[in-house]
């Protein structure tokens, strides 16, 4: 659990990153049974896998959203977007980009 949280956060440098370690957190909890309270919120097993699944359909969403909006972006845009890459993670500049 603890080397997918680590590969999953919030500016990790590529989404693929993200959801390597969704997957990782993901396998461990599905060895555990599903209406157990897991970790400090309290939570179920069931409630964190559903978490994960959630946020790995985000995820992938809004990279597709941007590989949309990439194909119209301007070379200056894209040259900001990865700036942003570099500074925020690959998720929070494609949500940067997707506003503007």
């Amino acid at each position: 659990m603890k080397l997918g949280s680590q590969l999953d956060r919030t500016n990790s440098l590529t989404i693929l990153e993200n959801l390597v370690g969704i997957g990782i957190q993901q396998n461990a909890l599905k060895t555990l049974n599903p209406s157990v309270a897991f970790g400090d919120s309290g939570a179920t097993v069931q409630a964190q896998i559903d978490r994960l699944s959630q946020r790995r359909t985000a995820l992938r969403a809004t990279a597709q959203q941007f590989n949309k909006r990439l194909e119209t972006m301007s070379d200056n845009h894209i040259g900001n977007y990865f700036e942003q890459q570099v500074k925020l993670g690959e998720a929070a500049a494609e949500q940067l980009a997707l506003r503007k």
